[in-house]
């Protein structure tokens, strides 16, 4: 998903689905459909990080990919993860992704 696209994913569409949080992050990357063209292979895209409790993760990667499909190359990926621990570091303590 393109950096100025991320604005596509609703707020309260991520908030009606669990989401509590997430961040953005600038990234540079090389996919299967780079820009030979450019002189910098490397495209700019924005990476986005959300942990949420297993129960929420098929609607919150359904959400992500209905806002970004555009089937165009380089739409980009969803990549699912496990999350062994989540730590607060101000009270440092374990929490629950939902208590973020």
């Amino acid at each position: 998903m393109y950096c100025n696209e991320v604005s596509v994913l609703e707020e309260q569409k991520l908030i009606g689905i669990g989401v509590r949080g997430l961040t953005v992050v600038k990234v540079k990357g090389l996919g299967r459909h780079a820009n030979f063209f450019s002189r910098d292979w490397l495209s700019e895209e924005a990476k986005l990080e959300i942990v949420a409790h297993e129960d929420r993760v098929d609607a919150i990667t359904r959400a992500i990919m209905e806002a970004a499909h555009t089937g165009d190359p380089g739409d980009g990926i969803v990549t699912v993860l496990p999350v062994s621990s989540f730590h607060r570091i101000r009270t440092r303590s374990e929490a629950l992704p939902e208590d973020a």
